[in-house]
């Protein structure tokens, strides 16, 4: 997967966690290749501490882009 469509994948969720205040950080592939150490795999992993009271507005936010 090439490097924009992972951003395209990716902007949504961390525009919408910023909107919602939650707390979360970006790991694993993604995190190192912007370090600039390649992994074969092109995954996205995000760790995010989202409170239960925050899921349904979370949900309804990326319903439609995904």
């Amino acid at each position: 997967m090439s490097q924009s469509k992972i951003l395209v994948a990716m902007i949504p969720v961390v525009e919408t966690l910023d909107r919602l205040g939650v707390e979360h950080y970006i790991v694993g592939a993604v995190a190192s290749l912007a370090y600039g150490i390649y992994r074969t795999t092109a995954d996205v992993d995000i760790i995010a501490d989202i409170r239960l009271e925050q899921v349904q507005s979370f949900v309804q936010s990326l319903q439609h882009a995904y």
